[in-house]
């Protein structure tokens, strides 16, 4: 999961140093209480009315379902991927053969649907947009929708690479998959060839927070 958070570099006046100061405005994504993605960013022109207004409230709306098609997306590969492999023998046999442990090619499969993981937990996943660290609008959706494997890894700068120890990452345009292990070959098929949505996520808020008044329209 991504916990970084992006800050602006300024310099300090009256000494040749820099500090790093935040932004006022900035996005969370969090399932249940833990953070997966919180984003500073800066809106020149920012517009206060904006946040009052049907198209901050379409906008929002369009960015939830950014969110929620890309782990859809995710969810529908996985599942191809695990079915698919666990319902062909010669594939099973094939990573046999490559030394892989018969316990770890299953062990994906049964944690996710072990009853002591089925629907057991509450898992919310909320996405909200803040205005100096103060909600201004914010959408919650059930997070059991998604397989276990998906919830565990919700990642929408979707790294093309795994991180695998403190010091090595694993790049996917020059790994060799059948060396991988499960977990990550799963992961790469997820997430391989998928964009950032942070900086679309950024363009559409300052778009929106940062019209001229008579191009809002409000609720009345």
């Amino acid at each position: 999961m991504d916990n970084r958070i992006s800050v602006k570099k300024a310099a300090t006046q009256n000494s040749g140093e820099n500090s790093y100061v935040k932004y006022d405005y900035s996005f969370e994504l969090k399932i249940n209480n833990d953070m997966i993605c919180q984003r500073y960013f800066n809106i020149n022109k920012y517009n206060p009315v904006c946040t009052k207004s049907i198209n901050f409230k379409e906008c929002f709306d369009s960015i939830c379902d950014i969110i929620k098609r890309d782990l859809e997306s995710k969810t529908r590969v996985y599942l191809y991927n695990v079915c698919c492999s666990f319902a062909s023998q010669e594939k099973l046999a094939e990573r046999q053969k490559m030394g892989v442990n018969k316990s770890e090619i299953y062990s994906p499969l049964h944690d996710e649907f072990s009853k002591d993981h089925v629907n057991t937990d509450v898992n919310n996943i909320t996405f909200s947009f803040l205005y100096k660290d103060e909600v201004v609008m914010t959408s919650q959706w059930d997070g059991n929708a998604y397989p276990q494997f998906i919830r565990k890894n919700i990642d929408i700068v979707n790294n093309q690479w795994i991180q695998v120890s403190p010091t090595q990452r694993i790049y996917f345009n020059n790994c060799d998959e059948d060396k991988l292990k499960y977990e990550h070959t799963i992961k790469k098929k997820i997430f391989s060839g998928r964009k950032d949505l942070i900086p679309q996520i950024i363009t559409m808020f300052r778009e929106v927070c940062s019209m001229e008044n008579s191009e809002y329209q409000f609720y009345y």
